[in-house]
Order: C-alpha cells, then sequence, then structure tokens
C-alpha cells in the first residue's frame, strides 16, 4: 500500500472510532445517563481524535510522494 493510500487509510479509521466515541456519547444522553465524569471524558476523547483527524488531513501533514 503506498504511503498516502496507508495515510489515508489511518484517517478513515480514525474517523470510523470517532463515529463510535459520539454514539456512546448520544446514546448517554438518549437514556438520561449524560451527567457526570464519563461523558466528559468521552467529549475529551472525540476533541482529541477530530483534532488528530483534522490535523492528519491538512496537505502539509500529507505524505511526501504523493500516491507512489
Amino acid at each position: 500500500m503506498s504511503t498516502l493510500r496507508e495515510h489515508i487509510q489511518n484517517q478513515q479509521n480514525m474517523a470510523c472510532n470517532l463515529v463510535g466515541v459520539l454514539e456512546a456519547l448520544a446514546i448517554l444522553d438518549n437514556e438520561g445517563m449524560g451527567k457526570g465524569g464519563a461523558v466528559t471524558s468521552l467529549i475529551s476523547v472525540a476533541l482529541v481524535m477530530a483534532s488528530d483527524i483534522n490535523e492528519g488531513l491538512d496537505t502539509v501533514n500529507l505524505p511526501k510522494g504523493g500516491a507512489q
């Protein structure tokens, strides 16, 4: 797998994990269990994940050499 394709796959994997964290937050909220440290922790995790994805997709952070 090319370096660029591997990089893109890693970003997609992280985005998929972020969806799982956000779904967990939605479930906690829907069940009225949205209070306490668990939600705060999940929000912190989601923020870091979203920031990492955003940074990883910035063109200056793409692997050198393109799709070789």
